[in-house]
């Protein structure tokens, strides 16, 4: 057997049982000539440790994001979507309280898939939410990203999954009502 090979997506690295880490060269060969630069060429040999993953860890890459509206409520199949957050000029996330009711504007729900349920994960403990681009108008964005340590279960959330959201014009006669 040869002792290097070529990993790619159709000939993907796994590790025999009992095996919980190997070692990973990745070489990058270069040739070629820039404009003015003249030819180059060049190899550059790099050294990567592949640790087995625990059943225990859950890549949030793969989990299901979903923004509901204003009343949500898990135990019910029929909440609305989040329809988008009025701008106001100040940094927005999707549960800022609506000046007119107390109410945030929806509810971040973040849920992975084990067997053919969905498991919902909790803020703080699990994951963590970071905005982008979420002051004028368009689309705002969200991070979920995982805590990478473990929770009451003994599991731990790590990698990102990003989604969005709107930031809309907000209603002049509502905007006047709230000033």
């Amino acid at each position: 057997m040869d002792r290097y090979r070529e990993i790619t997506s159709k000939n993907k690295l796994t590790l025999a049982d009992g095996v919980n880490e190997a070692e990973v060269q990745v070489r990058i060969i270069a040739k070629g000539s820039v404009a003015g630069k003249g030819n180059f060429s060049g190899t550059i040999t790099k050294y990567y440790k592949v640790i087995r993953q625990s059943d225990n860890v859950i890549d949030l890459s793969k989990a299901r994001i979903t923004l509901y509206g204003k009343d949500y409520n898990s135990a019910s199949k029929k909440n609305k979507k989040f329809g988008g957050i009025p701008f106001n000029g100040k940094p927005r996330k999707v549960t800022d309280k609506d000046p007119a009711d107390s109410k945030p504007y929806g509810t971040v729900v973040v849920e992975y898939k084990v067997g053919k349920n969905y498991v919902t994960l909790t803020e703080g403990t699990d994951y963590e939410l970071v905005y982008m681009n979420n002051v004028n108008k368009g689309k705002a964005v969200i991070i979920v990203r995982g805590l990478n340590k473990a929770n009451g279960e003994g599991k731990s959330y790590i990698g990102n999954k990003r989604t969005t959201f709107s930031i809309t014009s907000a209603n002049l006669k509502t905007s006047l009502k709230q000033n």
